[in-house]
C-alpha cells in the first residue's frame, strides 16, 4: 500500500468535526477509507483551496510559525495537482472583534456633512504622526524625495502643531479645514481623494483617522462601533434594520461555529469568520476574528468579563420583547441590573415628582457647555419644562438608542464595578429625547423631515455629555448619590 499522506497538525476542513490530528502518518489509496470524524471533508473543494506553494517559496518566517504545515499528496492520487506541496497555516485566534452590523457602512460624508468634526474639537496630533510629518517637512522621507508640494505643505503643516495639538483657527475651526468642508491634509499628501499615501498609509494622525469611530479591548475581545455624536453615525443607527443580518467580512468564509478550529489558506492575508450574534435582534452586533494582539487580563478577569457581556446579552433581551411597551421593558432592565449586581445603596424617601423632573434638566446645565449650539437648546429646555413626552420618537428608536448605548458602556463595569449607572444613563438620554427632542432639534431648518431631527436631536445631546469626561462624572456620580436619580425615581418616571 502507497504512502499516501503525511499529516502533521492540521485542522481538518469540516465545518461540523474542526478536529486537530497531530503526526498521522495514513496509509491508504484514497481518502474515502478514512474514518469520517478525521477525513479532510474540503480538502478538494476549489473555495478553500487559495494558491499552491512549494515548500521552497515557503519564507522562513512563515514556516517557523508554530502551525506551520505541510500536506504531502502522492501524485498520482492527489486531485488538486501533481507533485505540489500544499502549504497550509492554522488559523489561530488572537482577539475577537465584535462590532454593531451596521459598522462597516460608516463613511465620512466630508464635506456632504451638515456639520463638521474638525471644528469645535481640541485635535491631539500622536508621536508617529508628528514624527512622519516632520520627516517630510525636513525632506528625509523617501516616500516625498522630490515632490516640493508636499514636503511644502509639510512645512506648513508642521507650523500649525504646537504641545501635540493642531492650532486652532478662530471659532475653533481646524487649520486644514478648507472652506468647501474637506481636508486640505489629504488633498495635499492623499492619493486619488483618499486618505492614504502611496505606500497605503495614512497621512491623517490617529484621531482624525479613527473619530468617531470608538474601541474597547477586553482581554481578547475588542469592541469597536461609531460614535453618536457623528450625523452619519446616528443615522446609520436609525435607519438600520433590526432583521439585518450583514456582516463586515469581506474575505472568503466557510462556515463554523468553532472560532479557535478555523484555518486561513496562506497567502490569502487574513481570513476571518463573521457571525451575526442571533438573540441581539435589537442590536445586531457582528462578530469576526483578527489579527490582533490580545491584552493581558488579570487571573480570574475573564470570568468577570464574561459574565458581564452575559448580563448585557440578557438586557437585550428584555429590550427586544416587543410584547411589551418600552417603558416596562426599561423597568425591567433596571430591576434585572439590580438584582444581579450589588448595590449598597439604600433608596431614601423619594422627592416629588415635579422636584426630580425639574433636577432631571437643570442637570445638564451643569460642567463645561459643548458651545453655542447646546447653550441655546438648554434655554430652551428650561423654558419649556417637563411636559409630556413628545411625538418625535418612535420606542424603535429608543429601543435602538439604549442598546446602543448599553453596548458600548456596560461592559466597562468591568474596570470599576458600577453597572446600574451605566444602564441609568442610557435611560435617561432616552427619556431627555422623549421629552425634549424638539428642543435639541430646533436649530433645524423648517420644514425638515423627522429622521433630521432625530438626528440633530441625538447629535447634539451625545456631544454634550458622552464627549466631556466632566459631564460623564457628574452625571455618574448623581446617578449613585443623588437621590433625584434613584432607581425608584427612574421607575417613577417611566411608568405611566
Amino acid at each position: 500500500m502507497e504512502l499516501l499522506t503525511h499529516i502533521s497538525n492540521i485542522a481538518y476542513f469540516s465545518p461540523h468535526f474542526p478536529i486537530s490530528v497531530e503526526k498521522h502518518t495514513i496509509y491508504t489509496p484514497d481518502f474515502t477509507t478514512l474514518p469520517h470524524e478525521v477525513r479532510p471533508l474540503h480538502l478538494n473543494h476549489s473555495d478553500f483551496i487559495t494558491e499552491i506553494i512549494p515548500p521552497q517559496q515557503v519564507r522562513p518566517e512563515t514556516n517557523a510559525h508554530k502551525s506551520t504545515t505541510f500536506l504531502y499528496f502522492h501524485p498520482q492520487t492527489t486531485p488538486l495537482h501533481p507533485t505540489k506541496t500544499f502549504f497550509f497555516r492554522e488559523f489561530s485566534q488572537d482577539m475577537l472583534l465584535r462590532v454593531p452590523s451596521f459598522y462597516n457602512k460608516f463613511c465620512c460624508l466630508a464635506d456632504k456633512c451638515t456639520d463638521t468634526c474638525c471644528v469645535g474639537w481640541e485635535i491631539d496630533v500622536d508621536e508617529i504622526s508628528l514624527s512622519k510629518y516632520r520627516d517630510l517637512a525636513e525632506n528625509t522621507s523617501p516616500k516625498c524625495e522630490r515632490d516640493e508640494k508636499k514636503i511644502a505643505f509639510a512645512k506648513i503643516l508642521m507650523e500649525n502643531i504646537q504641545d501635540g495639538h493642531f492650532i486652532l483657527k478662530p471659532g475653533d475651526r481646524c487649520p486644514f479645514l478648507m472652506k468647501n468642508g474637506l481636508c486640505e491634509m489629504i488633498c495635499k499628501l492623499g492619493c486619488n481623494g483618499s486618505d492614504l499615501d502611496e505606500s497605503g498609509e495614512s497621512v491623517l494622525c490617529d484621531i482624525c483617522r479613527e473619530h468617531p469611530r470608538f474601541v474597547e479591548v477586553y482581554g481578547d475581545i475588542m469592541e469597536k462601533g461609531v460614535g453618536l455624536c457623528c450625523e452619519e453615525a446616528v443615522r446609520l443607527l436609525l435607519t438600520s434594520d433590526s432583521q439585518d443580518d450583514s456582516t463586515i467580512c469581506h474575505s472568503e468564509l466557510y462556515e463554523t461555529k468553532n472560532f479557535s478550529s478555523q484555518v486561513e489558506l496562506c497567502p490569502l492575508g487574513r481570513s476571518t469568520k463573521c457571525e451575526v450574534e442571533e438573540s441581539s435582534n435589537v442590536l445586531n452586533l457582528v462578530k469576526s476574528e483578527i489579527d490582533e494582539e490580545p491584552d493581558e487580563m488579570p487571573e480570574g478577569a475573564e470570568e468577570a468579563r464574561d459574565a458581564i457581556f452575559a448580563e448585557r446579552e440578557h438586557i437585550f433581551e428584555l429590550l427586544a420583547n416587543k410584547s411589551k411597551p418600552l417603558n416596562q421593558r426599561l423597568i425591567e432592565i433596571l430591576d434585572y441590573v439590580e438584582n444581579t449586581n450589588a448595590n449598597d445603596k439604600e433608596n431614601s424617601d423619594l422627592l416629588s415628582d415635579a422636584a426630580t423632573k425639574q433636577t432631571w434638566i437643570e442637570i445638564l446645565g451643569e460642567g463645561e457647555s459643548f458651545g453655542p449650539a447646546w447653550d441655546k437648546a438648554f434655554e430652551r429646555m428650561i423654558r419649556k419644562g417637563w411636559d409630556q413626552s413628545q411625538d418625535l420618537f418612535s420606542e424603535e428608536d429608543g429601543e435602538k438608542i439604549v442598546a446602543y448605548l448599553i453596548f458600548r458602556y456596560y461592559a466597562k463595569s468591568l474596570f470599576d464595578g458600577d453597572a446600574i449607572t451605566k444602564v441609568q444613563f442610557a435611560i435617561f438620554f432616552w427619556i431627555i429625547l422623549q421629552h425634549f427632542g424638539m428642543e435639541l432639534s430646533a436649530e433645524v431648518p423648517e420644514g425638515a423631515a423627522d429622521l433630521t431631527r432625530k438626528i440633530n436631536a441625538v447629535k447634539l445631546l451625545s456631544k454634550q455629555t458622552e464627549y466631556s469626561e466632566e459631564i460623564m462624572d457628574i452625571l455618574a456620580d448623581n446617578f449613585y448619590q443623588n437621590e433625584a436619580f434613584c432607581t425608584e425615581q427612574f421607575r417613577s418616571i417611566l411608568s405611566p
